[in-house]
């Protein structure tokens, strides 16, 4: 990405970035992704911080910037070192400056293991070891952080309800719906599983609010940074209190690097002072099958109208095809199960 000069962003914005450094030759260089906000890399001299800039949020939906703001400052307290440095945040403009982490996320390639496991499950137990103190510092719900099986399943349910193909260039419309059918018919077993053992009894349909944890949400290394043989996480827009069950279940699934699931018990032993294992472990596995299905969906947000839009609106219309190209392949890799994860 080429460099950019202050006078790029908004007046109020480019003055009060100046405002905090003792030098003329300012400059920023857009990063690459920014699906839901823009992430400049801001140099100042010799000193280099990332400022991020978030959209206000649609109406009724969590404010991804208050999340943010508020694990940033939590996590810098008691898990110094996993995250980056929070170094200040601007409120009405809806801004933070923080610290710049060397390096690039890891590739999807990359392969975890042991040792970098180990360093998430250490970062889960910083965050959990003080819960009044978290109770403090983290004010909001995670993103679809529900308390519910069936919430869940209604969620699932909507966003399934949501594809379409027709909004796509008709290239891609045949494809499209060849997806669609498949997703709803893995939805469709998954849907009678969890009203089968729902029946049963054996799995609470609700999660007692005692045993939710603070959780950076959408966790995994595609979003971390390696400082030297450990990563640093970061992108904590969608954090706060979760059900540990979905915690777990969402590090193995999430599919742009998978984890090996004979890392499984590093995690589920970093929420185990939290939960009972004898609850996690069941639970886990019969919202797998639900999340399993809701990450082909978020992988299809081609495939969702508005989402579309929202997503072309940061990456331009000249890159619809490669989005489109890119997610379909994504979403194959997951349902025949090359993805890796809890398939």
């Amino acid at each position: 990405m080429a460099r950019q000069k202050l006078d790029s962003l908004p007046s109020d914005i480019g003055a009060w970035v100046e405002g905090l450094f003792d030098t003329s030759n300012l400059g920023l260089t857009l990063q690459s992704g920014g699906i839901n906000n823009k992430v400049y890399l801001l140099e100042a001299g010799k000193e280099r911080v990332i400022l991020k800039m978030y959209a206000a949020p649609p109406a009724g939906h969590p404010d991804r910037f208050q999340a943010e703001a508020d694990f940033l400052s939590y996590a810098n307290k008691v898990a110094n070192g996993y995250v980056p440095e929070l170094i200040q945040v601007s409120q009405h403009r809806r801004l933070l400056l923080m610290e710049f982490v060397p390096g690039s996320i890891y590739a999807t390639d990359f392969q975890p293991g042991k040792i970098e496991v180990a360093r998430a499950a250490e970062f889960i137990k910083a965050l959990n070891a003080d819960l009044d103190a978290a109770k403090a510092g983290i004010r909001s719900q995670a993103t679809e952080g529900y308390l519910s099986l069936t919430d869940h399943a209604s969620n699932v349910d909507q966003r399934i309800r949501e594809l379409a193909a027709s909004h796509l260039p008709a290239a891609y419309q045949s494809t499209a719906k060849s997806l669609i059918r498949i997703v709803k018919d893995e939805w469709d077993a998954a849907q009678d599983t969890l009203e089968s053992v729902l029946d049963e009894g054996t799995v609470t349909d609700s999660l007692d609010q005692s045993y939710l944890c603070v959780s950076p949400s959408d966790f995994g290394f595609h979003n971390a940074v390696p400082n030297g043989t450990t990563p640093v996480f970061i992108d904590f827009e969608f954090s706060g209190w979760d059900d540990p069950c979905k915690l777990v279940t969402d590090f193995f699934l999430q599919p742009r690097i998978p984890v090996p699931t004979s890392f499984k018990t590093l995690m589920e032993e970093a929420v185990a002072p939290i939960i009972p294992l004898d609850i996690l472990r069941p639970r886990s596995q019969l919202l797998q099958a639900v999340l399993r299905v809701k990450w082909i969906t978020i992988v299809l947000a081609v495939l969702r109208p508005a989402r579309f839009e929202s997503m072309l609106e940061n990456t331009g219309d000249q890159a619809a095809n490669e989005l489109i190209i890119e997610r379909f392949a994504r979403a194959y890799r997951i349902i025949d199960g090359e993805n890796g994860g809890l398939s």
